[in-house]
């Protein structure tokens, strides 16, 4: 800080980091770890933690690729009791496995003024038989330290080339992809309405907004459960291929 008082962005990309180097920058609004691995012995995912709350200016934080070069301590450690607060966070980004993601999400309980985007490294494709566990695998298991599961008004749903689910209050966000293997079709829409009346069903969603490929949603009831489930629905839009005759005849 004393050289670089000024500096409030910092993006490293594919390097070998220093734990120390973490530490450095107190004042950054913005950090952005993209690829990076940390030099000699691994460091360990409670250390990170710690550097990160060294960073009490932190409005953007995003981690790709980071989480799984991290050491896991054996045994008890205070710090799984003890989550990282960042007062001033706006926005999270993490892009990793998904036991990484709920790991580090379950340490961050985000006020709901926080947009958060999580996108999940899925390299079985076995794993995609059943979407919505796998989007659930990506997030804690008590969520109740994501808001915008409980309070979203719009959702939207990509399941043309990519698995994506987006929901919004406000100008606040939680966007949750999968990124899945290039010779995997991501087709799966049937998937993707389960997930969301899975992961929202508390939510009053007044809008939902829907891209895919409609002749793979065979069953009726598929439809009823969504529109079931969001009882509150006043505005949908439906963009992509097929027929929406099985959605018509659940209304």
């Amino acid at each position: 800080p004393q050289r670089y008082p000024l500096l409030r962005f910092l993006r490293l990309s594919s390097l070998f980091l220093e734990e120390s180097f973490l530490r450095l920058f107190p004042q950054l609004n913005t950090l952005d770890i993209r690829g990076c691995m940390f030099r000699d012995l691994p460091l360990s995912f409670y250390s990170l933690l710690d550097a990160l709350e060294d960073c009490p200016s932190l409005e953007e934080l995003q981690l790709h690729d980071v989480l799984r070069h991290l050491t896991i301590p054996d045994g008890p450690s205070a710090r799984t009791s003890k989550p990282l607060s960042l007062k001033r966070l706006r926005k999270i980004v993490v892009h990793d496995e998904p036991k990484h993601t709920r790991r580090l999400l379950s340490h961050l309980p985000l006020p709901s003024h926080v947009s958060l985007h999580v996108i999940g490294e899925v390299y079985d494709v076995d794993d995609l038989s059943d979407l919505p566990s796998v989007f659930s695998s990506l997030l804690p298991i008590d969520r109740s330290g994501i808001p915008l599961l409980q309070t979203a008004s719009h959702v939207y749903i990509r399941n043309l080339q990519d698995i994506d689910i987006t929901a919004h209050l406000g100008s606040v966000e939680l966007r949750i992809k999968l990124d899945v293997p290039d010779d995997h079709d991501p087709e799966d829409l049937p998937g993707c309405l389960k997930t969301v009346t899975a992961l929202f069903c508390k939510a009053p969603l007044v809008f939902l907004d829907v891209t895919g490929q409609f002749d793979t949603v065979k069953r009726t009831r598929t439809w009823i459960d969504v529109l079931s489930a969001f009882p509150k629905l006043r505005y949908m839009s439906f963009t992509g291929e097929g027929s929406l005759l099985n959605m018509v005849c659940a209304l």
